[in-house]
């Protein structure tokens, strides 16, 4: 006999199942005649005993009955019946391991084949882990699924006592090739119904399609429906834009014929339109008729005309939307507006202009309207803004002068204010800033400086009368010795400073150039003092100021004792030196690293 082949597949995840003790999952199960051979019963009774840790999901008979697929999952806490995906997954696993079919023989240890013995009852079908060899093989006989036993070890199937194997084998040809019509009913079904669903839903696009081409083409009509012409304006249109075209080519028509033409239709373009001049119009239409560039010109002429007209009533729809958009989202945010309700009747007639406008001008109309009450609108958060702040001035100005004479006005001021906000009204907001504007100006700001004024000429007096008591003071100081000898000082310093100043008036610059020779060679620089500031090499240093330009150069020069005496501190290159230059005794000494260095100057 041909060696079972029995596969033990080790589940890592958990299956879908029935975890039920009556729904027992069929999905997938065998079905007629079966008797199982001494290998696959002992399949069967290896998976019946599987240990109590794992759980023996799903046992497979090919369809040749020679093999067994068998699914446990190990370790599992799951103990219920397979669902229908994991056994159709399962399923796939076995048809692909022995390419034929496959068909569900047990569903967690609840036999499910259909043989029409099989009652489908768990105490009858289930068979519980732990029962021994013999009382599983009396039960699968009870079943009809094996012949007679005859030893523990050894199990005798008898197929001669069963349905014949050419009867078993037409029958599942019939079954098989029922299957197969039924499967390819189902398909042309299947397709019949995608194949009505597709031609129905390319239906309903198309019919979308048109109506929305319907839509907008009725939508242009109506737009270029706004720019009615009398027959005087489109008959100078066609004759000014067949001027514009015979500029454009001259060489394109005859140009003495078309200038003939033109001269009979001119009176068209003077407001004058007989029917000679309309006959003439004709004979001018049929003559530039003849000419394809004409036509052309004339076709792409009269399509931009209608773009154009189309674009400027798209561009006044657009405003007039966007401006209603303003309204509503103000409107959301200030239901208790003083101007609410004209709000929402302009919202309720440009909506209703949207869709009714006759001309241009409803749209530009409506737009207007609501850019002026916008602007009325802002004009009073304005104010309201505008009060609030005067209000909070004034409060700030009572708590400054609360105790004054002033306070009392100040009040009444602000109860004025806070009485208009709790009932607004346009014309009152604005007097009443008005109003608290006047009042902060002519009442307070004129109290702060009358006040001002009074600090001010308090601090004069207390000041004269302090100057006074220290030039008191300082008398009595300039009586005694140190204060005798002091003011001698100061009268000098203060002589010294008026001759300065008058030599300085009239100063001649010093010009000099100083030679410097050490060790590391000879330096010359020239120096120029014009009584105030110097000039060394060109560059000018003020005295008591520093030079930074940022690249490691500092120069800072100050006043030394003695007349016309400096010292110049200078970083070159983050070398550092000192030059103490005397302009009236005309000497310079050089000092770096350590080293002074006398300059010899002239």
């Amino acid at each position: 006999m041909k060696k079972i082949l029995a596969v033990y597949i080790i589940c890592l995840s958990c299956l879908v199942g029935v975890n039920t003790a009556d729904a027992v999952v069929t999905k997938d199960n065998g079905q007629g005649s079966l008797f199982l051979s001494e290998d696959i019963i002992d399949q069967f009774i290896k998976y019946i005993n599987t240990p109590i840790k794992d759980n023996p999901l799903n046992f497979f008979i090919t369809q040749d009955q020679q093999n067994v697929f068998i699914i446990i999952e190990k370790n599992s806490n799951y103990k219920g019946y397979s669902g229908s995906g994991p056994i159709t997954r399962n399923k796939k696993k076995c048809e692909n391991k022995f390419k034929q079919a496959c068909f569900l023989f047990s569903n967690q240890r609840y036999v499910v084949w259909n043989n029409g013995v099989n009652p489908f009852k768990k105490d009858v079908s289930l068979f519980n882990r732990g029962i021994d060899k013999q009382e599983i093989i009396k039960r699968l006989e009870a079943l009809d699924f094996i012949g007679n036993s005859t030893t523990d070890k050894k199990i005798e199937v008898d197929r001669s006592k069963t349905v014949k194997k050419t009867d078993v084998d037409k029958r599942k040809e019939e079954e098989r090739l029922a299957e197969e019509k039924r499967k390819e009913e189902e398909r042309l079904a299947e397709e019949k119904r995608k194949e009505e669903e597709r031609l129905a839903e390319e239906k309903r696009k198309e019919e979308e399609r048109l109506a929305e081409e319907k839509r907008k083409e009725e939508e242009i009509s109506r737009k270029l429906s706004i720019f009615r012409e009398s027959d005087l304006e489109k008959n100078k249109k066609i004759i000014q834009y067949t001027k514009e075209f015979v500029k454009l080519y001259p060489e394109e028509f005859d140009i003495v014929k078309i200038a003939k033409l033109f001269l009979s239709v001119d009176p068209i373009l003077k407001d004058t339109m007989s029917s000679l001049e309309l006959k003439n119009l004709e004979i001018l239409r049929k003559f530039t008729s003849e000419s394809e560039k004409f036509k052309t010109y004339e076709k792409q002429f009269l399509r931009q005309e209608k773009e154009m007209k189309i674009e400027l009533v798209d561009s006044n729809l657009d405003k007039l939307k966007k401006d209603i958009a303003i309204l509503k989202n103000y409107l959301a945010s200030n239901i208790t507006s003083f101007y609410s309700r004209e709000i929402i009747r302009l919202i309720e007639k440009s909506e209703e202009n949207l869709k009714e406008y006759n001309s241009l001008e409803d749209l530009k109309v409506s737009s207007k309207m609501i850019d002026d009450l916008m602007t009325k609108v802002f004009e009073l958060e304005k104010n309201i803004l505008n009060l609030n702040s005067n209000r909070d001035d004034l409060k700030n100005y009572l708590v400054k002068y609360m105790s004054t004479d002033i306070s009392p006005k100040i009040i009444q001021q602000i109860e004025i204010i806070e009485n208009s906000l709790k009932n607004i009204t346009p014309e009152n907001v604005k007097k009443i800033n008005e109003g608290a504007k006047k009042f902060i100006e002519k009442e307070i700001i004129e109290y702060e400086k009358k006040v001002a004024d009074e600090k001010r000429k308090e601090e004069e007096r207390l000041a004269e009368e302090k100057r006074v008591a220290e030039e008191k003071k300082r008398q009595e100081y300039l009586k005694t010795p140190e204060g005798q000898k002091e003011e001698k000082e100061r009268i000098r310093k203060e002589k010294e400073r008026l001759a300065e100043e008058k030599r300085l008036k009239n100063f001649k610059p010093i010009s000099m150039t100083c030679t410097y020779s050490g060790q590391g060679g000879v330096k010359v620089y020239k120096w120029v003092f014009d009584g105030r500031n110097i000039n060394m090499e060109g560059v000018d240093l003020k005295v008591g100021d520093e030079i930074d330009d940022g690249m490691g150069t500092k120069i800072s020069t100050k006043k030394l004792d003695g007349r016309d005496n400096f010292q110049i501190d200078m970083v070159i290159g983050f070398l550092p030196m000192t030059i103490s230059t005397n302009f009236d005794q005309r000497s310079s000494v050089m000092e770096t690293l350590g080293t002074k260095i006398y300059g010899t100057c002239i």
